[in-house]
């Protein structure tokens, strides 16, 4: 199950009806007598929530939002309007440990009731709290949008190659990868279409050999398998690396401009001379139609629309889950998920808008310098 943790946004965000909004619009004497007293009461209703720390709750499609009854950084403003800067500080940091603390003690007791496997946080409580280290979220997923980079690989390099003037199918691609998951093997597939050539890095050569042999068959394109740690990737412009650690891909002689796009943010590739990129995240921008699910409930001042779309996705098509399974389990041979999210995505209108590295945002300078024209110097 799906859950969102924010402030409010609002006052009325916390009345739980839309009641007043419909009195509002009559124009009666009656109506405005009607108006003043629900006002005065539903007032008092959130003053109460915000002494006593009750969460509000509501319920969209097969998910939760949990709203803390107060705007975290409208309240240390104001209380703060008048102070120095030491004692802001000071303030802000008693605010959050009081304030938050009780709360997110009822919150923990809500995912527990409501059986939240997945969290999305806003972006305040995101900055206020260690999410990561929270007791609440030790054993939960907490999105971040991470979990649609292995469905934005071929949107990522049109971005790049882009800037740079190129086209995919003058380029080879190259796939880290230590498990032939159903994922990895999908976007070899898909990918295959648009790439002059298609290359797998593995250790495990033999695990891949005859699925490799059914897609160059079924699709009509030509895989490589290789993993000579001096060769297979010393003239990769273009590395897609699903699974290999830290030091599993540094012991591999890498181009020295080659971009590598990292599907786990924890995973880093620094080597002595290495002056390309590695694109560890980034964020998307959606149709009106794909947003306005998170404009009704006030989701989008709060949250990053990569992290939204992701939480979309995450009920139905993109499950975690997916990502952890082998190919070889039978029940997944015929469940082509990644191609029913590429459709979802097409349909939105998805599009790339910023590529984020280990330094942050990648200017658009960074990607048309980063690949050399010629390999001489490689």
């Amino acid at each position: 199950m799906l859950g969102y943790i924010k402030e409010k946004s609002s006052n009325e965000e916390l009345y739980e009806t839309s009641y007043l909004s419909n009195i509002k619009t009559k124009k009666t004497k009656f109506a405005k007598l009607q108006y003043l007293l629900c006002f005065t009461f539903y007032e008092l209703i959130v003053k109460i929530k915000y002494l006593f720390n009750l969460i509000t709750i509501k319920k969209i499609y097969d998910a939760y939002i949990f709203i803390l009854p107060f705007d975290l950084e409208t309240k240390i403003e104001q209380q703060n309007k008048n102070t120095n800067l030491k004692s802001k500080k000071k303030h802000i940091k008693t605010y959050e440990k009081i304030k938050l603390k009780k709360c997110m003690k009822k919150v923990r007791k809500l995912i527990e009731k409501y059986k939240i496997d997945n969290l999305v946080f806003s972006n305040e409580l995101e900055k206020s709290l260690n999410i990561y280290e929270e007791e609440v979220t030790r054993k939960i997923h907490i999105l971040d949008g991470s979990g649609l980079m292995p469905y934005l690989i071929k949107d990522i390099l049109e971005y790049i190659l882009k800037q740079q003037g190129e086209k995919t199918e003058l380029e080879d691609l190259y796939f880290c990868m230590k498990e032939p998951k159903q994922i990895y093997i999908d976007n070899i597939s898909y990918l295959g279409e648009y790439f002059r050539n298609v290359h797998v890095i593995t250790p495990n050569i033999t695990k891949f050999q005859k699925i490799i042999e059914k897609i160059e068959e079924k699709e009509n394109i030509v895989v490589t398998i290789s993993n000579n740690k001096k060769k297979s990737l010393k003239k990769a412009k273009w590395i897609i690396n699903f699974d290999f650690e830290d030091d599993e891909i540094k012991k591999y002689s890498i181009y020295r401009r080659a971009v590598i796009i990292t599907m786990e943010p924890n995973y880093d590739y620094d080597s002595l001379g290495f002056e390309g990129i590695q694109i560890k995240k980034v964020d998307i921008d959606t149709s009106d139609e794909a947003k306005e699910i998170f404009s009704q409930y006030n989701l989008l001042d709060n949250v990053p629309i990569t992290t939204l779309y992701e939480s979309l996705l995450n009920e139905g098509l993109l499950n975690k889950n997916l990502l952890k399974t082998n190919l070889l389990d039978k029940s997944l041979s015929n469940k082509r998920q990644f191609y029913k999210v590429r459709n979802k995505m097409v349909k939105d209108k998805v599009r790339i808008i910023r590529l984020y590295g280990k330094n942050g945002i990648i200017t658009n300078e960074e990607c048309k310098r980063v690949v050399e024209k010629e390999l001489s110097s490689a």
